[in-house]
This record gives structure tokens, sequence and C-alpha cells, in this order.
């Protein structure tokens, strides 16, 4: 075999360049690893189309900006209605559980005492007196629930509107005697009720001794009165009252009357348990 890089043709004439079977000879513009380099390329182009794909959809620093401030007056605007609304929810709910914990008072008093028309209402008076009512509630109300006496007495309680009752024979109705099982308290006292009939008036806290302990807001006024075999709600109201009459200048769910909220959960039974938007929040 010829060992020059170069022979003659068989026939004469020509150089031929000899090289081993299979192989062919690449340029330096080729490169020396053509399939990497077909892989390189690829990854490249693949960089380049993800690059052109951001700056398409980019933001600036002013968009961004404006953008949050735009989440910021929403949020501004709608959070607090969301919280009022979940508030809202939250009293009627616990407003429906204590009508339950002493509507159900009433009817295990009866299977003791017959119909509440024939409890022992002398055991109640007029004069309104700080332990007037006692008696009538050791007989028939503790017995059938679960409550140790209150010992704590709220710092300022309010009617409707805000403003702090400080005087009056109201007073009695803003400090808690006895506190349930599940934290609410409630306290009362005997008066005439509608028609001059006798009645206990009894004021819940639905949130026990937690804020606002205010009238319409977390207190809220039943009534047991002898004309009446269930329990009532609100104070003093005639059994057909409308809702527009507690909703009036001198209704008791308005905040313009002296006795603001002493109505208010007859509003929200009469709403179908709920507190509409016209409600004196």
């Amino acid at each position: 075999m010829c060992c020059f890089p170069y022979a003659r043709s068989a026939r004469g004439g020509g150089d031929l360049e000899l090289a081993p079977q299979g192989f062919r000879r690449y340029s330096h513009s080729e490169g020396i690893y053509p399939k990497e380099s077909s892989l390189l390329l690829k990854l490249k182009a693949g960089l380049l189309r993800q690059k052109s794909r951001n700056d398409r959809f980019g933001f600036t620093l002013a968009e961004v900006l404006i953008t949050l401030g735009i989440i910021g007056v929403v949020a501004a605007l709608t959070i607090p209605t969301l919280i009022e609304n979940y508030q809202k929810r939250q009293v009627v709910e616990s407003l429906k559980i204590a009508y339950s914990i002493f509507l159900g008072v009433i009817e295990k008093a009866k299977l003791d005492y017959g119909d509440v028309e024939n409890w022992d209402w002398n055991l109640l008076s007029s004069d309104r007196a700080p332990t007037d009512g006692n008696e009538f509630v050791n007989k028939y109300i503790i017995p059938y629930i679960k409550v140790v006496p209150a010992k704590l007495k709220y710092e300022q309680a309010k009617q409707l509107d805000g403003s702090i009752v400080s005087s009056g024979t109201s007073m009695y109705l803003y400090k808690p005697k006895y506190v349930l099982t599940n934290g609410m308290t409630f306290s009362y006292y005997a008066t005439w009720g509608y028609s001059d009939d006798h009645s206990l008036v009894l004021s819940i806290d639905i949130n026990g001794y937690n804020r606002p302990n205010r009238m319409g807001r977390d207190l809220f006024i039943f009534l047991i009165s002898k004309s009446s075999p269930n329990l009532r709600f609100g104070y003093n109201l005639p059994l057909n009252i409308k809702r527009e009459d507690l909703l009036k200048s001198n209704g008791t769910c308005s905040k313009d009357f002296v006795g603001a909220g002493w109505g208010c959960s007859a509003l929200i039974m009469l709403d179908g348990w709920q507190i509409k938007d016209d409600y004196p929040w």
C-alpha cells in the first residue's frame, strides 16, 4: 500500500486524495462536534423566543403601581362592607340561639306549672325595684337553664344611638345578673306589659361581656307575658306590630326614640331573621 497521501490514478492522470472509508473532512466553520452544535443552536433559539415573550407581556413600574393603587381603592371600599355583613350574620345567628334557649325554658316550665297564664304572676309587681322579679325568675327560669351568677358589670352600657345609660329603671337591663354556659348574659325586671299586663322583661347580651354592650347591637329585649303563651320580641309591643312602626322616629328600633333599641329583636324577627339595609346599625 502506498504510504503517501497522494497516488496516481490506476489509469494514469490526476492525483487522488486518500481518506479512511466512512469519514469525511469538516471545515472549521462546521465545528468539531456537529450534533452538539445543533443542540446549542436549538437552546439559543428557545431562549430568544422566551425573552421575546417576556418582553411582550411584561409590565412597567408605572403600570404595576397603578394596578396596586386600584386594588387598594377597591379593598378600602369593599372590606368594611364585608366585615359589617359578617357581623350582622353573627348577630342574627346568636339572637336565634338566645331565643331558642329561653323559648325552651318556657316550654319546660309549662310541663311543671301549666300554661303561662296560670303561673303565679303575683310574684311580680309594677314598682320596678332592682330585686323585683327574683322570685318569679327563681321559680320559672333558673331551674330550667344552666347559669352562674354574674360577677362583672358593664362599665358603660349604651342605647342604640350610642348614648350611655347612667340612671333610670332601664339600668337594670344593662347590668347582667346571670351568665349562661355559652357566655351569654341576661338580666331582667318586672313591669306592666302591653295592655297593663304583668310581664317579665328579659335583656339578653348575645356576646356576654364583650363590647359594644349596646342595645340593638348585642343587647336585645324579650318579654314573658301573662297574656302570651310564648316568648315575645321587644318591650311593650302590640302583637300585630309592623316593621315601619318600629323604624319611625318614635319607634323602639329607631335611634331617635328614648328607648332606642328595645324593639330591635322584633324587627329582626319580622324581617325573616335578617338585618336589612335600613336597620339602624
